[in-house]
């Protein structure tokens, strides 16, 4: 639904998944000429160096709290310049039990 609402909006996106080149043609994207990324965090995404990144946006809720800290922590990387914003979006559905 994200990925779709990214094309519907006109946002240039991309998905992080598949294997090494795929993810590594996603972050390349990133740098060159894509507006977001769109990544699950339960997708493999170690050793990603990204603080080009300005929001990191949760579409789902993360159960595991160390998980969602190493994904937001792959924005905090060197060479960062200006602020990070992490956002995460829960559901209603998500939301019980909170």
């Amino acid at each position: 639904l994200v990925e779709r609402a990214c094309v519907e909006l006109g946002v240039r996106a991309c998905v992080l998944r598949g294997c090494r080149a795929q993810k590594d043609e996603a972050v390349r994207a990133l740098h060159e000429d894509v507006n977001v990324m769109l990544v699950t965090s339960a997708k493999d995404c170690g050793g990603l160096n990204l603080p080009i990144l300005s929001h990191i946006v949760f579409y789902h809720r993360v159960l595991d709290r160390n998980v969602e800290a190493q994904v937001a922590a792959r924005g905090q990387r060197l060479g960062r310049e200006g602020n990070l914003e992490v956002v995460t979006l829960v559901n209603e559905a998500e939301a019980i039990g909170l």
